[in-house]
């Protein structure tokens, strides 16, 4: 009889390591499942073929899993970079702080690229805005992988709009003293300046340098972008900061005989050359609003201070207690 009941004894306490107690997991081992996928450079400065075909892959790109609860809450992130082949697996728990982690509610996004040349993310398969993780690719025994993309960087000009489609200046009449007939423009094309300065915001090196201690970036793409009325981009206009982050973009006022609207123009960040310091905090871009200086016939917008910071400081807080 006694024996009988140490065996019982025995078999309960196995299963009681293998077990989470109140979640009814009875794995000893936490679960895993894996996110994998390609990071490649589009370039679209190599001619048709090589933007189809040519795409090259890039190492060293930072990649990333955000989980969330049933209340939109960060509960697990994970990230990993790219190799040789641009080829990235992360591996994902399926159990964190004794919550069951759903991957339906994970979704992948790229972070940042390396290359001082192609850093400028797309959205191709959704790697810019995130993608949610749905089905698994592969279901074997204990493996479960969800393969996504081909993802892309691309280069700076490459991200640049077509205005192509603008009207020409021959579809306005002109009268005959050089000005636009019924438009009001003058002879000489008016413009508007942009202007404002980028920095590094690095959290690694202490709350003292995060606040007050930001260093300017040399080499930044920056750009406006205006609209017409029906939400068409009339005008694409870039410049780069200088050794002190300062940045000054000229816009014209006038462009293919169409009267620039500055209410209907977007500034926003398009790259950092930093290898390191070359996450942008702000990626909604900022719409330009009253100018900040006006003199005569000198209209100048002053916006920011933008910043960019490390993919270190772009990891967001999980909850570890519900």
């Amino acid at each position: 009889m006694g024996a009988n009941i140490l065996l019982m004894i025995a078999a309960i306490s196995l299963l009681l390591v293998g077990s989470v107690a109140g979640h009814g997991i009875v794995e000893k081992t936490p679960k895993v499942f894996h996110v994998a996928g390609k990071v490649l450079c589009q370039d679209c400065d190599q001619g048709w073929n090589e933007w189809v075909n040519g795409a090259k892959p890039i190492k060293g790109c930072k990649v990333s899993v955000t989980c969330l609860d049933d209340r939109n809450r960060v509960v697990h992130y994970a990230s990993d970079l790219t190799d040789e082949a641009g080829d990235f697996d992360i591996t994902c728990n399926e159990i964190v702080n004794k919550k069951i982690i759903k991957p339906q509610n994970c979704f992948l996004r790229l972070v940042s690229s390396p290359d001082p040349v192609c850093n400028v993310a797309t959205n191709f398969a959704g790697g810019k805005s995130g993608v949610k993780l749905h089905r698994p690719n592969v279901v074997y025994r204990d493996l479960e992988k969800y393969v996504l993309g081909p993802f892309y960087y691309t280069t700076p000009m490459c991200d640049e709009p077509d205005t192509s489609s603008s009207p020409d200046e021959q579809d306005v009449p002109y009268d005959d003293v050089g000005s636009v007939a019924g438009h009001g423009m003058s002879e000489t094309p008016q413009v508007f300046h942009v202007a404002g300065s980028v920095f590094c915001r690095d959290c690694g090196k202490g709350s003292n340098l995060l606040v007050n201690e930001t260093k300017p970036i040399k080499g930044c793409k920056v750009a406006v972008t205006c609209l017409d009325d029906r939400n068409k981009v009339v005008q694409y206009s870039s410049g780069s900061t200088d050794d002190a982050g300062d940045f000054d973009i000229t816009c014209n006022k006038i462009l293919g005989g169409i009267v620039i609207d500055p209410k209907k123009c977007t500034f926003r960040l398009v790259s950092s050359p930093d290898p390191v310091c070359n996450i942008a905090t702000d990626t909604a871009g900022v719409k330009l609003q009253y100018p900040t200086v006006v003199y005569r016939d000198f209209i100048k917008y002053v916006l920011g201070p933008f910043y960019y910071t490390t993919p270190k400081c772009d990891e967001p807080d999980t909850i570890t207690s519900f």
